[in-house]
């Protein structure tokens, strides 16, 4: 009411007495009685009318049912509670359903509203409305709780998950005999784990389930077909089956198109950035990043949670091509979505990618808070991954050393890429650590990690491990090798356009790119070796001094803290 007196500057019985016939809803007016029975038509807000008719319906209806028809307060409930839901005021709608003694209406309200406001990302709201139902009541609705577990999903709930989940499955009719095929709700509940999986950053044997769903495409809603879509895309990814992945992106495209949210498809088209990335596709990346930030951007609004999320993603991909500035206000945005910064991909972004950022910057007390948010973030969420990559960048910035025994390690599970990269982070943390005293020992490590990466399957991760093994052989005095092991590498930037992997190995390896230059110069370059722009070679070697300070290996002095 405060919003009424605020508007129209009524007096203060102005708003108890307004009824249905005093609101134009076309012109959003309201008819005023003031002092000396004078009467006024005044100019209102939308949002205003919405929740006057609201009110001056109910409150009408309530006011002369209760003095002449008591019987009918049931019924006008029921209708009030119609009205409302028409106009998508579903919390009342659910009171008044509710004021009726008709629960199973108050469920169906939200039911019939649950995939769209999960479409729409409004996750708390959906299931704000679902606590205002009976329990009993609302466990009897599979597609009720279907949604919610969707919605909690989303929302890091598992426990809430879990349990949706089973009220959905216990109550579902068409649920199959043991032996049978699933029905179509076992099969959403079966993906929506796969979900699960992806942002507790696991894979599992899933394909039998995202087959299921493409030879289900006429009985399962575009929003699961997207999400099937997704979850093979992620399996694929970290199964390092990158052309896959372009694949699962392709299929889900027609379906995508008939979701309003523009969540699934700009993961779909992150995914797809994420694989041509690690094949070094970098156009093909560049359009897929630049696509997922655009839908974001259009349809969900520029400081949504998507847009913050695409962005990371762009901006760890303008970092690698030294694009600072652009790299690190896309990189801060994604910093504030905290504990929804989506799976670990994303967040490996906003903040690895986005520490080391703030570091080469010169703000270290920023890179550290950053670092320590993401440990945070890794410790709360249990995600391993994510962890051992914070650690990495604490070792590249002089903050932390690791153990750098060598130890037995149990078998990585075959195609398993999570794993792989959480045991390849950890190597690169021994091996950064030990090149600030055993050098020899850290070539040698950086050799077998080296030769562990198939350059054919995964060109980036081996682009990434040769720097690193060319830094250690320099570190170690080997300069000639370090050069040869080097020397396809900045050709192949050059090429491609990134500049940050080379530059971040630190002042070490820029040596040997300045010795290469300047062989390259004076004609004294090995005939095996690639010919580098000299363009790309200046990019490399002009940087400011301050860039490459405390960066790289770990080597000068550590980092203080803030």
């Amino acid at each position: 009411m405060l919003r009424l007196h605020i508007e129209t500057a009524c007096r203060r019985g102005g708003a108890p007495a307004l009824r249905p016939h005093d609101l134009d809803e076309d012109q959003c007016l309201v008819l005023l009685r003031e002092k000396g029975q004078t009467e006024r038509w005044q100019p209102i807000s939308p949002t205003l009318m919405r929740h006057l008719l609201a009110h001056a319906f109910a409150e009408f209806l309530r006011q002369r049912l209760e003095r002449d028809h008591p019987e009918q307060v049931a019924e006008l409930h029921h209708i009030t509670s119609d009205w409302l839901g028409s106009h998508q005021m579903l919390s009342e709608a659910i009171d008044h359903a509710m004021a009726a003694g008709d629960p199973e209406r108050a469920v169906e309200l939200v039911e019939e509203n649950a995939r769209d406001l999960v479409e729409h990302g409004q996750l708390a709201t959906l299931t704000g409305l679902a606590a205002k139902l009976p329990p009993r009541h609302a466990a009897a609705h599979p597609l009720l709780q279907i949604t919610l577990a969707w919605a909690n999903v989303l929302l890091r709930r598992p426990a809430e998950v879990h349990t949706a989940l089973r009220l959905a499955i216990a109550s579902d009719t068409a649920k199959s005999a043991a032996g049978q095929p699933m029905s179509d709700l076992e099969l959403e509940a079966a993906l929506l784990h796969g979900v699960e999986f992806a942002f507790a950053d696991r894979i599992d044997d899933r394909d039998s389930v995202v087959e299921e769903c493409r030879s289900r495409t006429d009985a399962l809603t575009p929003w699961v077909l997207c999400a099937a879509s997704n979850v093979g895309a992620f399996v694929a990814l970290h199964r390092f089956d990158f052309d896959r992945v372009r694949e699962w992106h392709e299929w889900g495209a027609p379906y995508f198109r008939h979701v309003a949210s523009a969540l699934s498809i700009m993961y779909s088209h992150c995914l797809a950035g994420i694989a041509a990335h690690e094949q070094l596709d970098m156009d093909r990346a560049e359009h897929h990043f630049q696509t997922a930030l655009q839908l974001a951007r259009t349809t969900a609004g520029e400081n949504s949670q998507t847009a913050r999320l695409a962005g990371a993603m762009l901006g760890d991909f303008r970092y690698e091509r030294n694009e600072l500035e652009e790299a690190e206000l896309l990189l801060d945005n994604g910093a504030q979505l905290g504990f929804e910064g989506g799976p670990v991909d994303l967040l490996l972004a906003t903040y690895a990618t986005g520490a080391r950022i703030k570091a080469v910057r010169g703000d270290l007390a920023a890179a550290v808070a950053r670092l320590t948010e993401g440990a945070r973030v890794a410790g709360t969420l249990a995600l391993p991954r994510l962890a051992a990559r914070i650690v990495t960048e604490r070792v590249r910035l002089g903050l932390e050393q690791v153990t750098a025994a060598d130890r037995q390690r149990a078998p990585i599970p075959e195609n398993n890429g999570i794993i792989t990269a959480i045991r390849e982070s950890e190597e690169e943390s021994a091996i950064r650590t030990l090149l600030r005293g055993h050098p020899d020992l850290a070539a040698a490590r950086s050799a077998a990690l080296l030769r562990s990466i198939d350059p054919g399957r995964r060109p980036r991760a081996a682009l990434y491990a040769t720097l690193l093994n060319a830094n250690c052989l320099a570190t170690q005095g080997h300069t000639d090798d370090a050069a040869d092991e080097l020397a396809p590498v900045p050709a192949r930037c050059a090429h491609i356009g990134i500049v940050r992997p080379v530059l971040d190995e630190g002042p070490t390896l820029i040596g040997v790119i300045r010795r290469m230059r300047n062989d390259q110069e004076q004609g004294r370059q090995r005939p095996a070796r690639p010919h580098v722009p000299r363009a790309f070679l200046a990019e490399l070697l002009d940087q400011p001094a301050g860039e490459l300070q405390n960066h790289g290996t770990g080597l000068t002095s550590p980092i203080e803290g803030p």
